[in-house]
């Protein structure tokens, strides 16, 4: 069902526990990859402390986490994919395309 559902977004963000959960045996990378062929046109994988790969079809980058002290992990995705949102609205995906 969750892969049926990849070609109708534009953006999937996961968890990497989600990610290994999902798509035993494969690295991040590799998952990443398989969502893009599946249609999203960015796939955003979320690793905590280790950052965050984001892909496209063109492009493949980890954004380093911002170092804070961590009291409570509950929201922490909502509060990520929320910033991403408005990240997204406000500048697009420039820096993500090909150059």
């Amino acid at each position: 069902l969750f892969e049926e559902m990849v070609p109708l977004t534009d953006v999937v963000r996961m968890s990497g526990s989600d990610a290994r959960w999902l798509y035993p045996g494969k690295d991040l990378e590799d998952t990443a990859r398989h969502l893009l062929a599946l249609g999203a046109g960015l796939a955003v994988i979320t690793q905590g402390a280790k950052g965050s790969l984001m892909a496209t079809k063109h492009i493949q980058l980890t954004v380093p986490a911002v170092p804070s002290a961590v009291a409570d992990t509950i929201g922490a995705g909502d509060s990520y994919t929320s910033a991403l949102i408005m990240g997204l609205l406000l500048r697009g995906s420039d820096g993500m395309a090909p150059t």
